[in-house]
C-alpha cells in the first residue's frame, strides 16, 4: 500500500486562494493548482463520465438527490482501498472553491443554457431534516433567517458553513413537484441553492481528502514511479495535523 498526494487540496492560508475561481475566465480557473491535478487525475481514475480531485469526483450524469446518494453509498472507489463512498460534503470556503473548480472543469467556465439548467449545477449531501414541510413566508426566507439546526450533512454533521445565493433558502414548493426544496444544490458561481429532490443534475461524492492509498504493495521506488506516472506526488506528512 502507498499513499499519493494532490497539490490540489488546498489549505487555508495558500496563495492560490486569491485566484478568482468564481469568475469566468477560463484561463484563470484552469491555471488553479486544483484544476491542473483534475487533469492528471483522469489518467489515474479513468471514468469517462467523471473528473476527480483527491478530495471530490463529481459525476457528469444527472441523478435525483437520492439516486445520487445510493450511488455514492455504492461507489467502488477508484485506485484505493475504500469500497464505498458518500456524498459530497462542504464545509469550508476551500472545499467550496474546490467543487466549483471540478464544476466548471466538468461543464465549462461559463453558465451554459440559463443559470438553472442541470450542468451548471451539482448535488450535495446536505438536506434540511426539520421544519421542512412547510411554505416559509417571505420574512423567513433566505441567509439572514437561516438556521443550520434545522440541517443536515448525510455524514450526520450540522452545517457551520454555507454560500447561499440571493433569497435563498425559500423552501419553495411548485406543482408538479413532490415536497419542498429542501435538497441543496451548488451552482457555477460557487452558490448555493435548495431544490427538490426529484430533480436531476450532476452529482459529487466524497473521495479521499488529502491522501489517496492505493490499492497496491510495491517498493519505495516503484510507488514514487507509479504516483508520478498518474501526475501525483509521494505523500508528505509535515505536520501532525496531517498525520
Amino acid at each position: 500500500t502507498l499513499c499519493c498526494t494532490l497539490g490540489s487540496t488546498l489549505t487555508q492560508g495558500d496563495s492560490v486562494e486569491d485566484i478568482d475561481v468564481y469568475g469566468d475566465s477560463e484561463e484563470v480557473l484552469m491555471s488553479h493548482p486544483v484544476a491542473i491535478n483534475a487533469h492528471r487525475m483522469s489518467k489515474a481514475v479513468k471514468l469517462q463520465d467523471a473528473v476527480s480531485t483527491c478530495r471530490y469526483i463529481l459525476f457528469k450524469t444527472w441523478k435525483t438527490f437520492n439516486e445520487a446518494r445510493e450511488s455514492c453509498l455504492k461507489l467502488e472507489m477508484p485506485l484505493t482501498l475504500r469500497r464505498s463512498g458518500s456524498m459530497a460534503t462542504v464545509k469550508n470556503e476551500v472545499e467550496n472553491r474546490d467543487m466549483v473548480i471540478l464544476l466548471k472543469t466538468a461543464f465549462g467556465v461559463k453558465r451554459v443554457n440559463g443559470k438553472y439548467y442541470r450542468d451548471n449545477w451539482v448535488w450535495l449531501g446536505l438536506r434540511k431534516i426539520y421544519n421542512n414541510e412547510v411554505v416559509l413566508p417571505k420574512n423567513m426566507r433566505g441567509e439572514k433567517s437561516f438556521n443550520a439546526s434545522e440541517w443536515q450533512w448525510l455524514d450526520g454533521s450540522t452545517p457551520t458553513y454555507w454560500r447561499w445565493q440571493n433569497k435563498m433558502p425559500d423552501q419553495d414548493k411548485r406543482k408538479g413537484y413532490p415536497g419542498y426544496q429542501n435538497y441543496v444544490a451548488l451552482g457555477k458561481d460557487g452558490r448555493w441553492d435548495d431544490t427538490f429532490e426529484t430533480m436531476k443534475m450532476p452529482y459529487a461524492c466524497n473521495y479521499c481528502g488529502k491522501y489517496i492509498v492505493l490499492a497496491k504493495h510495491v517498493s519505495w521506488t516503484t510507488a514514487r514511479d507509479l504516483c508520478e506516472s498518474y501526475g501525483l506526488t509521494m505523500a508528505k506528512i509535515n505536520s501532525k495535523r496531517r498525520q
